[in-house]
């Protein structure tokens, strides 16, 4: 599976992505968005990037709350 479909979570995104942008679920923009994140999937794999693996999780949080602070701090000044 992984030779027909490299990065299945990827082409999973693109469809949702494009489903969203068409704002439509018909046949043709299934088959339109399947068709790009297969192609999107491809492409990735044809770059030949290494697999990364998720490092340390710890910091995510504090990361996060820093990122909203800035959006209550920049909403609030406007």
């Amino acid at each position: 599976m992984r030779r027909i479909l490299p990065y299945p979570w990827l082409a999973i995104a693109f469809l949702v992505l494009w489903l969203l942008l068409v704002e439509s679920v018909s046949t043709g923009s299934l088959l339109i968005g399947a068709v790009l994140g297969a192609a999107g999937a491809g492409v990735l794999a044809a770059l030949g990037l290494p697999r990364q693996r998720l490092g340390r999780l710890r910091p995510i949080p504090g990361l996060l709350a820093d990122v909203i602070v800035e959006i209550v701090r920049s909403n609030n000044a406007v």
